[in-house]
């Protein structure tokens, strides 16, 4: 937006920013942090520093400096490594190792950072930032405006006065080591700070004392509280050389004899320039709101989804209304219609009897090959990332999933209406060619309704993901594709009636299946606080009904609500225990179960829950009546968190009889990479994984496998298992 410059002067308050500075300060800010919010989702550009550069400037926008909003704003940096003190002194500065590379490259990105915002982006030839923002100040100042120099560089409190201050921002985290908290320097301050020292004086302690970090040398063993304290006894530092040889003090004395000229070299050192080129003509400095048409395309092009939000709401519109900016945008893929036609559902088909394929094209790996993974094949599988964040051959997919369940006669329609998404996004993903279509299209499938696949990262960034599942839900409900069943194991997105999530693969890359797959490893869910607006599931009852039959065969739905009869009383009470510890208000009565106010997004929500405790229940059982009558009771402790699965716990009598129980059922259903079986109080909880759900109800093979763990030779009464057992609590 347009902003009319004001000649600076009276009343005005001056921003001096050192650029450099923050530049350095957010670089390694954003080193020491998650590396996974250091890179650009699309590409891995890591743009950490960038983003948390852009998140100081907006800062200064709206905050200003210690409480104090400025009229105008220029933001100052090095022009090289060389300055004009390099002549001077070719060791000036010469003990800093080369910065780093990605530091270097990333230098022109912090300046475009700045001119997006609209703030004066200031640097020339031969001077460092220090010069410039000394010469802007005195000029400033002359005209009777306040001047703020924000920054931690010393040299800077050379130039304080009575209308010109200092300000550092507070620094680390209070209570820890190295906090320091935000400091407004006026003149008192500085000589609080320097054993005295006034603004003015300060010059001549620094080139007494040095300066290690710039390589200043000064003088040998003359500390801080040695040079102010000489300063303030002879006034100035060519006083102190002239009287030097006066000084009672043999050891000082001799210093300042031998290091004169040493001590004069270092004070044109410091000396700050205050007549240095001013590139940006002061008046130009004025303070406004940033051009949303310059400052919105940086912003989406670099993808900072929190800035994009936190602006759009200043500004009153969305950050996806405007285009990225080319010049800062990952390279895109050639999406146009011509690159796209050839990766459509039917184009990508391999001939009926052709073998499986790989090709590669500049911006897509397409392949039809079998997924490595038992019972699953026949995936046309896209990786439209950039090639250096491709997983490696044979490597399993680490991270979320995102199942799109859709008609299996639309998967074709599907997949094509969201592919233009997929290219720009730059997502890996897989679709169900036909072969597995028709096996997932079967209802009774236990992975039905996974026509597509998008996968996401081990953290993925919630902004961009939400952007990205809005624009896919909303391709699908304009391709008028119908909404499939939810797929066993997984939760849904809010609001969508295409969308799921899980996470069912560990680092290591252990792998988890079916029905209690969605998080059993952990991991944080930040689709948590993701929602979307999808179309009205016109299927929901029928849809919860499928979810619940999925746990427990059986379950119909009537005018009345959904209701499933069990063999016997113990099962139905099992099951409707296991209803409402899953927040399902179930009515149960001699072998009937029902929901008479059916919810399908509860139910939608907590079947897996129910089938975790009914399943866990059922090893309880079995291992109570693998073990002599009275020897065991069991008890199942339901899911507490992602971290906390749910527990078979068993009580045993007999110490004998828990411990060999401990040396062998863990291995049977504990949770890989999971939390570990434990004893307590003559109990031992065992974490349950819900690997054994390959079937509705735990068959024969798996019942005997539970009992030869047990007990190997058969030595074991049995219990009758159709004696009533303790439900679960």
């Amino acid at each position: 937006m347009e902003r009319e410059n004001a000649p600076v002067g009276p009343g005005d308050v001056v921003a001096l920013v050192d650029g450099s500075f923050f530049m350095h300060r957010t670089y390694h800010l954003a080193a020491s942090g998650d590396p996974a919010r250091n890179l650009r989702p699309s590409d891995g550009f890591p743009n950490g520093a960038i983003r948390k550069f852009c998140e100081r400037l907006l800062g200064f926008l709206e905050a200003g400096f210690g409480g104090t909003r400025p009229s105008h704003l220029g933001i100052f940096f090095d022009h090289s490594r060389r300055s004009h003190r390099s002549e001077l002194f070719p060791g000036y500065k010469a003990n800093r190792p080369e910065p780093p590379a990605d530091l270097e490259a990333l230098k022109p990105l912090f300046r475009d950072a700045v001119r997006a915002f609209g703030y004066g982006c200031i640097e020339a030839e031969n001077y460092e930032a220090d010069d410039l923002i000394a010469t802007y100040a005195t000029a400033a100042s002359a005209r009777g405006a306040h001047v703020l120099m924000v920054g931690s560089d010393k040299d800077l409190l050379q130039l304080v006065g009575p209308t010109v201050f200092a300000f550092d921002f507070e620094y680390g985290v209070p209570g820890r080591s190295g906090y320091r908290p935000a400091r407004l320097f006026d003149a008192a301050a500085v000589a609080a700070a320097w054993e005295g020292t006034p603004p003015e004086r300060l010059g001549d302690v620094l080139a007494l004392m040095g300066d290690q970090t710039d390589n200043v040398p000064g003088v040998p063993g003359i500390g801080m509280k040695t040079a102010a304290k000489l300063v303030a006894e002879y006034g100035d530092l060519e006083t102190l050389l002239a009287n030097a040889d006066a000084i009672k003090q043999p050891g000082r004395r001799d210093a300042l004899l031998a290091h004169a000229e040493t001590a004069r070299l270092s004070r044109r050192l410091v000396e700050l320039e205050r007549n240095a080129p001013m590139p940006v003509p002061l008046d130009d400095l004025l303070l406004g709101w940033p051009d949303p048409d310059v400052l919105f395309p940086f912003v989406n092009a670099m993808e900072f989804s929190w800035l994009g939000r936190k602006l759009g709401q200043l500004y009153q519109v969305e950050a996806s209304s405007y285009p990225s900016d080319p010049r800062f945008a990952a390279p895109v893929a050639e999406s146009g219609a011509a690159g796209l036609q050839a990766l459509r559902y039917d184009a990508v088909l391999p001939a009926e009897g052709a073998p499986p394929f790989a090709s590669d094209t500049a911006h897509c790996a397409v392949s039809a090959m079998p997924l490595s993974m038992a019972h699953i094949d026949g995936w046309l599988r896209f990786d439209f990332r950039s090639p250096d964040l491709r997983a490696e051959p044979g490597q399993g997919h680490e991270g979320w999933k995102i199942h799109v369940s859709v008609d299996p006669r639309r998967v074709a329609a599907a997949w094509d209406a969201i592919l233009p998404i997929v290219a720009e996004a730059r997502l890996q993903a897989k679709v169900a060619g036909p072969t597995l279509v028709g096996r997932l299209g079967d209802s009774s499938h236990r992975q039905a309704g996974k026509m597509l696949v998008l996968y996401a990262e081990t953290a993925p960034d919630v902004g961009r993901w939400r952007a990205v599942l809005t624009r896919v839900e909303e391709a699908l409900d304009k391709a008028g594709v119908t909404p499939g069943p939810r797929v066993a194991g997984d939760r849904p997105v809010r609001g969508s009636a295409y969308l799921q999530r899980r996470a069912d693969r560990g680092r290591d890359g252990r792998y988890v299946t079916g029905p209690a797959a969605y998080n059993p490893f952990g991991w944080a869910d930040p689709f948590e606080e993701i929602a979307v607006e999808g179309r009205s599931r016109r299927d929901a009852r029928e849809d919860a009904l499928r979810c619940m039959d999925l746990v427990v065969p059986g379950w119909r739905l009537d005018h009345a609500g959904m209701s499933w009869a069990g063999n016997d009383e113990e099962a139905a009470a099992l099951t409707a225990k296991a209803m409402s510890v899953a927040g399902l208000d179930a009515i149960h009565e001699a072998t009937a179960v029902w929901i008479e106010e059916l919810d399908p997004a509860a139910v939608a929500s907590g079947w897996h829950d129910v089938m975790e405790v009914r399943r866990a229940a059922e090893i309880g059982a079995v291992v109570r009546a693998s073990f002599p009558e009275g020897a065991v009771r069991f008890s199942v402790r339901p899911r507490v968190s992602g971290e906390q699965p749910p527990e078979v716990r068993l009580r045993f009598g007999d110490e004998a009889l828990l411990a060999a129980a401990a040396e062998v059922l863990p291995g049977l259903f504990g949770a890989p990479g999971g939390p570990a079986s434990r004893i307590e109080n003559g109990v031992l909880a065992i974490p349950y994984a819900g690997w054994i759900h390959r079937a509705p109800t735990l068959d024969a093979p798996q019942v005997l496998r539970v009992r030869q763990l047990i007990d190997p030779e058969g030595a074991l009464p049995r219990v009758d298992l159709g004696a009533p057992g303790p439900a679960p609590r």
